[in-house]
């Protein structure tokens, strides 16, 4: 088995990959429309790493993944896993468009498998608990924001919308985590915002 300790470890990954921080860390997502930022506030000694596009494990199927992981390092051999995506909108349509929800759920099945893959190099194998969040301008999903409230109706057919439950709820199903914690963070119009992790 190997001897070496987390900070060893973490000395085997190439410093531009992740940012440490243990009061604040920010997280910013281009986006055609201009940056989108969120500042993150953590409790612990934390890593963030972003792992999307080129960062990514590419032996992974799975090819999408949310724009940042953040490891809250809990004890010494135990962390928390924020999973944080950022959207100008989120929307129900389908899941081939990159503003759905049901895209970003995608991206967090991705985020959590790199994020397992990470822990592993780093030897953290107790995970704690696994946070997910949804960072957006714009929610055109929950009945009170949606510009159409007729696309909500109940009725039959391809045209027929249901709000999804899990946005209207706390709670996400994350590969094998049937209830897992969601967070939606409202960004102000210019793309800004913050959170406590």
């Amino acid at each position: 088995m190997l001897s070496e300790t987390f900070e060893q470890r973490l000395l085997w990954i190439d410093p531009n990959y992740f940012e440490r921080g243990n009061e604040s860390i920010v997280i910013r997502e281009n986006t055609e429309n201009g940056v989108l930022e969120l500042g993150c506030t953590v409790r612990n000694d934390s890593l963030k790493f972003n792992l999307e596009s080129k960062n990514r494990l590419s032996y992974l199927k799975h090819k999408k993944v949310a724009d940042a992981v953040i490891f809250e390092i809990v004890e010494p051999d135990s962390v928390r896993i924020h999973i944080i995506e950022c959207k100008t909108t989120v929307n129900s349509g389908s899941s081939k468009k990159s503003s759905s929800w049901e895209h970003v759920k995608l991206q967090f099945c991705g985020a959590l498998q790199n994020a397992l893959g990470v822990l592993g190099i780093l030897g953290l194998s107790a995970i704690r608990d696994v946070k997910f969040y949804t960072a957006f301008i714009n929610d055109r999903i929950s009945p009170e924001n949606n510009p159409n409230p007729v696309t909500l109706r109940t009725g039959f057919g391809e045209n027929s919308q249901i709000p999804p439950l899990d946005w209207m709820s706390d709670k996400i199903s994350v590969l094998s985590i049937s209830s897992a914690h969601h967070r939606k963070i409202q960004l102000n119009a210019e793309g800004k915002g913050s959170v406590t992790l």
